[in-house]
């Protein structure tokens, strides 16, 4: 009786990879017989033995001096990196410490608040 069983199952398996493998071939050939509708793609540019260029950011960034002058307030007083650098130290407590590492919108953020923080502490009443 256990072996019955056991040639019963085996051969349910067999019959069901069969209807699986089947299945399979057809999906295969029907990929294969129907047309390929996106266009080709011009690969005459490409070098194969070119070297991998390498990321910006494996590469060290430039940094301005200190003593740059990186815009103005509005009275025309320069404003420099090193005033920049401790107003971004400040506001990221430590995490960020240069003004170049930032993106250029952040930096114009930067510079839109330290003229805005002049503007309030050289005011001037009437």
């Amino acid at each position: 009786m256990k072996k019955f069983l056991i040639v019963l199952g085996l051969t349910s398996a067999f019959l069901m990879s069969t209807l699986s493998a089947d299945a399979l071939k057809n999906s295969l050939t029907n990929i294969l017989h129907t047309k390929d509708s996106s266009g080709m793609v011009n690969l005459n540019g490409v070098s194969v033995g070119a070297k991998p260029k390498q990321r910006m950011i494996n590469q060290a960034r430039k940094s301005r001096p200190a003593s740059a002058v990186i815009g103005r307030y509005n009275d025309g007083k320069p404003v420099h990196k090193r005033e920049a650098d401790k107003y971004i130290t400040k506001a990221t407590k430590g995490k960020i410490k240069d003004l170049d590492l930032l993106p250029k919108k952040q930096r114009l953020m930067v510079l839109k608040d330290l003229q805005r923080m002049y503007a309030i502490k050289h005011f001037k009443s009437r």
